[in-house]
C-alpha cells in the first residue's frame, strides 16, 4: 500500500538514511496524497501500461504508479537514492529502478524492453533546471510516447499552452504544441512538497498528436528559424533571422519570403503561428539558390574532422596536434602575403597585412547570408574587431563540435599574422564558440577611420586552393608526428569530405598533393 504521500512517512524515511537534499538535483519531493492521485489518473495509467518515471526521489509516485500500471521503470540520477528506493520499493515486483541521467538512457531500448516498443506514458516530477531539455529530448528522440505527464514550474506549463501574440509565447510553445496537445490538469502550491520550492509548479499532460498539426518539408529546419525567431524577440523576424548563423538565407531572400506569406517587413516572431512558421520554413528551404562549392564552411569541415579524427586516436596529444596543424597552416598563409607584399616593395605592417589578405567570402556563403559581419570598436593605439556572425563558427556549430571551433579560431588568425609579421602582436581573447561575439586586438596597429582598405585581387586565392591547402596541411603535420596512424587519420578526413561532398570535390583536393603551399 503507498505510504509515502504522508508528510510524517515521507520525514521519517529521509530521516532514517539522513538524506540530504541537492539543489544542484533540483529536489522537492511531493507529500500531498490529492495530487498524486491527480497524476495518476490524469495521465490515465492502468493495469496494460509501461510507464517511465523521471526522478522518482524517493519512491513517493512510484508506489502509486507500480499499484496502477503493469509495469514501471523509474530513472534515479542521484545514488544516495538508490538504498532508500530498494526499501521503499520492495514490495513491488513491477518495478525497475535504474540509476543514470535520463538524457543519457535509451528510452527507446525501454520501450522495446518492457513494452515490446509499444508506446510508454511518462510521468515526472521534472527538476525545474532541466525540463524543457527532458521534455524536448523525448519528443525528438523518435521514443513512442502515449502522454507526458508532469510537474513543472507554473510559468513553465502556461508557457508550453500559450499561442501567438502573449509575452510567454515562444519556441517551447511551439515546440510542445508541434508534438502534442497540452493541457494543464492542476495547480500545486509549495507547500505540497518537501523542501517547498520557492514557486508555484502545475501539472500539465502532453498527449501526443497521432497526426502532426502542421505539415512541414524539414521539422529541423523549422526549429531553427523558430529559435532563431525568439533569441532577439525585440528584432523583427527579419533581422532576428539575418543575425543568426543558423540561418544561411540572405535578408533579401527572407524578406521575399516574409512578404509572399502577405506578412508586413515590420513582423515579429511571436506574431507567427506554428502553421506559419511551417510555410516560412518550406518557402525559404525552397531549393535551387545556393549551388555549394568549395567555400568557407567546407573549408571549416576538413579542420573539424581532422580535430574529431585527431582527438579520437589520441586524446589531448591529438588535440595539441590539431593546435600545431592549424598553427602549421596559418603561418603558410601568413608567409605567402609577406613574399608578396616585400616583392610589392610594402612594409609589413597591419595595414599592408590586410591588404594582402587571401580571401574574401564567396558567393555561395554570400547567397546564404552566412558572410563574416563584425564592426570596430577601436581603432588606436591597438585595433579592435568584434567578430558577430562567421562562417566557420556556423559550421561547427552544425557539426557539434564547439571544441573544434575554440582550438581552431583561438589560434589561426593569430598565426597567420604571426607568420606574416612575428612583431605584430594580434590577440584573441574570445571567440564565438563560447560567446556572443569573437574579440581580435592587434597591439599598436597604426589603423585610422581613414584608411579605406581593399585586398589586392591578384593575392586572392580560390576556396577550392584554401581547402586543398588546409587538408595538406594537417596531413603533413599528422603523418609528422604520428607516422602511418597519421596517414590513416588523413585518409579517413577525405573520405568523410567525400561523402559530404562528393567524390569529385574530394579528388580535387587530393589533387593538389605536389602543391608547394609556402609560396606566393
Amino acid at each position: 500500500m503507498a505510504s509515502l504521500g504522508n508528510p510524517k512517512n515521507t520525514i521519517e524515511i529521509i530521516q532514517k538514511y539522513e538524506f540530504m537534499f541537492q539543489k544542484k538535483f533540483g529536489q522537492n519531493f511531493l507529500i500531498d496524497t490529492h495530487v498524486l492521485e491527480k497524476i495518476i489518473s490524469s495521465a490515465g495509467v492502468t493495469k496494460d501500461d509501461c510507464v517511465l518515471e523521471i526522478g522518482p526521489g524517493i519512491g513517493t509516485m512510484t508506489q502509486y504508479l507500480a499499484e496502477n500500471a503493469r509495469q514501471v521503470v523509474a530513472v534515479e540520477i542521484d545514488k544516495n537514492l538508490i538504498p532508500i528506493l530498494g526499501e521503499t520499493l520492495a514490495a513491488y515486483d513491477n518495478v525497475t529502478v535504474i540509476n543514470e541521467d535520463i538524457l543519457k538512457v535509451d528510452i527507446k531500448e525501454i520501450a522495446e524492453k518492457y513494452n515490446d516498443g509499444r508506446p510508454i506514458k511518462v510521468v515526472a516530477n521534472l527538476p525545474y533546471y532541466i525540463t524543457t531539455p527532458i521534455i524536448m529530448g523525448l519528443f525528438e528522440s523518435g521514443v513512442p510516447i502515449d502522454n507526458i505527464t508532469v510537474m513543472v514550474q507554473k510559468e513553465v506549463a502556461d508557457r508550453m499552452q500559450e499561442g501567438p501574440g502573449s509575452k510567454d509565447y515562444g519556441a517551447l510553445s511551439l515546440a510542445v504544441q508541434y508534438y502534442a496537445e497540452p493541457e494543464i490538469v492542476a495547480n500545486v502550491p509549495p507547500n505540497c512538497f518537501i523542501p517547498r520550492p520557492n514557486v508555484g509548479s502545475a501539472v500539465i499532460r502532453l498527449t501526443r498528436h497521432k497526426e502532426m498539426p502542421v505539415k512541414v518539408n524539414d521539422a529541423e529546419h523549422m526549429f531553427k528559424i523558430i529559435r532563431a525567431s525568439f533569441n532577439q524577440r525585440r528584432k523583427t523576424l527579419q533581422n532576428g533571422l539575418n543575425n543568426s548563423p543558423e540561418i544561411p538565407y540572405s535578408k533579401e531572400k527572407i524578406l521575399a519570403a516574409i512578404e509572399r506569406m502577405g506578412l508586413p517587413a515590420t513582423v515579429r516572431g511571436e506574431a507567427l503561428s506554428l502553421a506559419q512558421f511551417a510555410e516560412l520554413s518550406d518557402i525559404l528551404g525552397e531549393k535551387g539558390e545556393v549551388t555549394m562549392g568549395f567555400n568557407e564552411m567546407t573549408h571549416a569541415f576538413i579542420a573539424a574532422k581532422y580535430y574529431v579524427h585527431m582527438t579520437e586516436a589520441f586524446g589531448e596529444r591529438g588535440k595539441a596536434a590539431f593546435i600545431h596543424g592549424t598553427q602549421y597552416y596559418g603561418g603558410q598563409r601568413g608567409r605567402r602575403m609577406a613574399q608578396r607584399a616585400i616583392r610589392d616593395g610594402q612594409p609589413l605592417t597591419y595595414e599592408t597585412y590586410c591588404r594582402y589578405g587571401e580571401w574574401v567570402n564567396t558567393e555561395e556563403i554570400l547567397a546564404m547570408g552566412a558572410q563574416n559581419r563584425s564592426d570596430i570598436t577601436e581603432y588606436s593605439p591597438d585595433y579592435t574587431m568584434h567578430i558577430h556572425a562567421c562562417p566557420w563558427h556556423a559550421q561547427f556549430k552544425k557539426m557539434g563540435l564547439k571544441e573544434a571551433g575554440l582550438a581552431y579560431c583561438g589560434v589561426l588568425d593569430a598565426s597567420i599574422c604571426r607568420g606574416f609579421n612575428p612583431q605584430i602582436t594580434y590577440l584573441v581573447p574570445q571567440t564565438l564558440h563560447d560567446h556572443d561575439f569573437c574579440i581580435q586586438t592587434i597591439l599598436d596597429a597604426g589603423m585610422s577611420p581613414e584608411l579605406k582598405i581593399q585586398k589586392k585581387p591578384e593575392g586572392l586565392k580560390n576556396f577550392e586552393y584554401h581547402n586543398a591547402h588546409s587538408y595538406w596541411a594537417y596531413a603533413e603535420v599528422c603523418e609528422a608526428i604520428f607516422g602511418e596512424e597519421g596517414k590513416e587519420i588523413s585518409a579517413k578526413v577525405l573520405a568523410d569530405y567525400a561523402a559530404e561532398y562528393g567524390q569529385e570535390m574530394a579528388d580535387i583536393i587530393a589533387g593538389y598533393s605536389e602543391t608547394n603551399f609556402n609560396m606566393a
